[in-house]
């Protein structure tokens, strides 16, 4: 039986030499100051280099699945995070060395295809594509130079792409995320490349609670819960004005956070759950 899981060994991976920074212009990549955090001391200018250049080696040698079972490279989470709390460059360099050693490479593009407005359509779901896709978006929003959110919000909101936005436990929202609270382009290109590379979730009506079966993604447990969270979705409305949007949201926020940290009962060993804390992540530091 082939195992899913197993990464490629790091030596297969392609590598950049980043002891003169030229990956960052090679990637493209930039890190701008996230307003609520980098207010620490000691965040200066050469650890703001590190993080840009280990994020762009990040952008164009790896994916964005660790393996074949559609597992999410978090690398730049982890070192983006980090950053902001005021890692050191050495630091910064140990978060790269131990997450590369489980990541696939970015493959590579497909010279006889070219991927534009009006076909990216076709390549959704088709993994193969995903730097061909990333390279599409980040030339679509350095082609709208200080308007790049706007480019973000069409394509995120295109029909055939929002029901993606919130799959794959809602990874490329969290992505986006961090490409929005850092003001980097590149990273926003693998966030909405990253969506066209998730699965739909399914919009059914459910009659039934939801099995436990044992095992959070057993097919009982998954498909019911599916269900269930799509009936409910649609119970809850949000005008369309500034201040119901920011009410819903905080809102969200309140609920996400009391969600995460009420969930072991009383008595029990603190045990905070991995996949609400995804959702807890939605909410980048600087619209807090």
């Amino acid at each position: 039986m082939t195992n899913t899981n197993t990464p490629a060994p790091a030596n297969e991976l392609p590598s950049h030499d980043n002891s003169d920074f030229s990956v960052i212009e090679k990637a493209g990549m930039s890190l701008g100051h996230a307003p609520a955090g980098l207010l620490l001391p000691g965040i200066d200018g050469e650890i703001h280099k590190e993080a840009t250049c280990l994020c762009a080696r990040d952008y164009l040698e790896h994916h964005v699945f660790f393996n074949n079972i559609k597992f999410h490279n978090h690398l730049n989470h982890h070192l983006l995070a980090a950053y902001s709390m005021g890692a050191s460059v050495e630091r910064l360099q140990e978060i790269f060395d131990g997450n590369r050693l489980i990541q696939r490479s970015s493959l590579s593009t497909h010279e006889a295809i070219t991927i534009d407005a009006t076909n990216y359509i076709n390549y959704l779901s088709q993994e193969k594509y995903y730097l061909d896709l990333v390279r599409f978006f980040h030339k679509e929003l350095d082609a709208a130079g200080d308007g790049w959110h706007s480019v973000v919000a069409k394509y995120i909101f295109e029909p055939h792409l929002f029901p993606l936005v919130m799959s794959g436990f809602v990874h490329p929202f969290i992505q986006l995320g961090y490409a929005l609270e850092f003001e980097s382009k590149a990273i926003a290109a693998t966030a909405l490349a990253q969506t066209c590379k998730s699965d739909k979730m399914r919009d059914e009506r459910i009659n039934m609670k939801i099995p436990f079966s044992g095992f959070i993604f057993a097919p009982p447990n998954a498909a019911s819960a599916e269900r269930l969270a799509a009936k409910y979705a649609k119970r809850w409305v949000v005008d369309a004005d500034e201040k119901a949007i920011d009410a819903k949201y905080y809102e969200l926020l309140s609920v996400v956070s009391l969600w995460y940290i009420a969930l072991t009962r009383p008595g029990y060993r603190l045990m905070l759950d991995f996949f609400t804390m995804h959702l807890v992540r939605l909410f980048p530091s600087n619209f807090i």
